[in-house]
């Protein structure tokens, strides 16, 4: 894993709505390498799934990019017409999305509607397409491939609904896939599979994945690699381990927190972040975890931290972060 397949620097997107501009994502910058999974995880409005639709050019008005490229391959997709993107969703750029039945056409079969997605792309004739199709749901574990080829989507189960979107998704071996929240609506047995075969697909065919959940056990057991996005920033980016051992920011910390840890027992009381996310109609400049977090200082109030190298491929945008700042805090402490 050291080429790139995706850069994106300083990405912003805004919803101009009728009660001002929701600023939902603020000068994000990041990279994905070829073959790895990336975790993107945070609370809810926090900016991850709109960084994924950003990346699909799938923004629906009154959503916009205002600033900031996503090159993929070496090309701007933030520039590129609907049309030019039609050429890249599902050949280049798949993406699976969060609930599956409003995903799927429910009048046509789910054979069909795969079948159609590989006719569209790859130009190829209908039997080569329904072999390829019957391929694919043998590849994500659908029982009876053969039989539930000419199944509808309400014949399926919530799980089976979700194996037939990655087979889709899969359709025209894309490079890279963009899971948005793909175990939400199921059981713990349910998603437990799909993170199996998502990781199987990787391993299998080198598919890049970004995963974007709130689920950090799913994280841990998933990523190569996770980001912290909160209030539509990116708070921190380390390798899986580094989150989980040594956490940098406030809020990655609060996040930790308020998960069980099944290694201290489970009489540790879980911790809460008090208060609530910001309000990206009116953002103020400083941090936007200012107001929760509990190490506030007048510097956090005025101005939003850079991101700071506090070890190995793992950056922090907080000012606790920043030398001088921590340089400052402890000659105060030892006074």
């Amino acid at each position: 894993m050291n080429d790139t397949i995706l850069q994106v620097n300083n990405l912003e997107v805004s919803f101009f709505t009728h009660v001002g501009e929701v600023r939902a994502v603020r000068d994000v910058t990041f990279s994905v390498e070829k073959g790895e999974i990336l975790g993107i995880v945070g609370e809810s409005g926090s900016g991850k799934s709109t960084v994924l639709l950003a990346i699909m050019s799938l923004l629906q008005h009154p959503g916009k990019i205002k600033a900031g490229e996503i090159l993929f391959e070496n090309e701007d997709l933030a520039k590129k017409s609907n049309r030019e993107m039609q050429h890249i969703r599902g050949r280049k750029i798949s993406m699976i999305f969060q609930d599956p039945m409003s995903s799927l056409n429910p009048v046509f079969t789910v054979g069909n509607q795969i079948a159609e997605t590989i006719i569209t792309h790859e130009h190829v004739s209908r039997s080569e397409a329904n072999k390829r199709v019957l391929e694919l749901l043998e590849l994500v574990r659908i029982p009876s491939a053969k039989t539930r080829i000419n199944s509808y989507p309400h014949e399926f189960s919530g799980g089976m609904r979700q194996r037939a979107m990655i087979a889709l998704a899969l359709a025209c071996s894309p490079q890279m896939l963009l899971a948005d929240e793909p175990t939400t609506a199921l059981d713990v047995t349910i998603q437990a599979q799909m993170m199996d075969l998502l990781r199987d697909i990787r391993k299998e065919t080198n598919t890049t994945i970004i995963l974007v959940t709130h689920d950090l056990g799913v994280v841990s057991e998933m990523c190569d690699r996770v980001q912290v996005m909160y209030g539509g920033r990116l708070m921190e980016e380390a390798a899986c381990r580094d989150i989980f051992d040594k956490p940098g920011h406030p809020y990655t910390k609060g996040l930790l927190r308020s998960i069980p840890n099944v290694k201290k027992g489970s009489r540790e009381r879980l911790k809460p972040i008090d208060g609530s996310p910001p309000d990206l109609i009116t953002p103020f400049d400083g941090c936007p975890f200012a107001f929760r977090c509990p190490h506030t200082m007048n510097l956090c109030m005025d101005s939003c931290s850079r991101e700071w190298e506090i070890g190995e491929m793992h950056r922090c945008a907080c000012h606790l972060c920043n030398p001088e700042v921590k340089a400052l805090l402890d000659e105060r402490g030892n006074e």
